[in-house]
């Protein structure tokens, strides 16, 4: 669908006040968004066994046990019978289009990424007091105490109640400062006290998980890949939109 061609459809579905609403709200760009997902998805067929997956999934999402409560789901919800069949099987159309279009970049995209999926479990105590945090750190490090039950005792964070077990996470989600520090550390090794925004730190690195390209990485990395086209199309579709009404009015 072409720029013109999705405008033309916009301006089917609203005319100037709904456009204009649309934009005065911030609603156009993801209206805009649906119309070109609708019309890349509307083709595609579903086999079976994902058709059986799709509803699985969709009956588990609305926590649904059989097709009694589907079906009073979808009269409640004003559902006909094939809108509902369209919204059960739209996550997988979107899955199928985002491998149609961008499985062959998946993996340099993992390989770009790959870092910060990674996975990291850590030991981590925080208390505002320096000296108590050195001392704890020095009855860790001498194996005089674990240093669970250091942190269920002595930590001040949330994370006593996990008795200072952090993950695993990936590293993109964690702490930056914390993140960098860890990815220095051997396994098992910790490291002395520091200080973040007040709070004296003792970390351990506990353990490593290498994310591995897979099915579901590639996957991943596909919807990625999906959501950004559809951003920057949405963006760019919106602009033409609104340039063409400013050149009209």
């Amino acid at each position: 669908m072409t720029g013109q061609e999705l405008i033309r459809k916009l301006k089917s579905h609203l005319n100037q006040d709904g456009i204009e609403f649309m934009i005065e709200n911030n609603l156009m760009k993801s209206y805009i968004r649906e119309i070109i997902l609708t019309e890349r998805i509307k083709n595609l067929s579903v086999n079976n066994n994902d058709k059986k997956k799709a509803l699985k999934a969709f009956m588990d999402r609305n926590h649904l046990k059989n097709k009694e409560e589907l079906e009073k789901f979808r009269i409640a919800n004003c559902y006909g019978s094939k809108a509902l069949e369209g919204k059960i099987l739209k996550p997988t159309k979107i899955q199928y289009l985002a491998n149609n279009l961008f499985s062959i970049h998946a993996n340099s995209r993992f390989e770009q990424r790959k870092e910060s999926m990674d996975l990291v479990v850590y030991s981590m105590l925080r208390t505002k007091n320096k000296e108590l945090s050195l001392e704890l750190y020095l009855q860790i490090e001498s194996n005089e105490v674990e240093f669970s039950t250091i942190a269920q005792r002595y930590s001040e964070g949330e994370e006593r109640i996990t008795k200072g077990i952090i993950g695993p996470i990936p590293f993109s989600q964690g702490n930056p400062l914390l993140m960098n520090k860890l990815k220095s550390l051997r396994q098992g090794e910790l490291i002395e006290p520091f200080d973040v925004d007040g709070w004296w730190i003792v970390l351990r690195l506990e353990n490593l998980i290498s994310a591995k390209y897979s099915e579901s990485i590639k996957s991943q990395m596909c919807i990625e890949m999906l959501e950004e086209f559809l951003d920057l199309e949405s963006e760019k579709n919106m602009h033409l939109l609104i340039n063409e009404i400013s050149g009209e009015s």
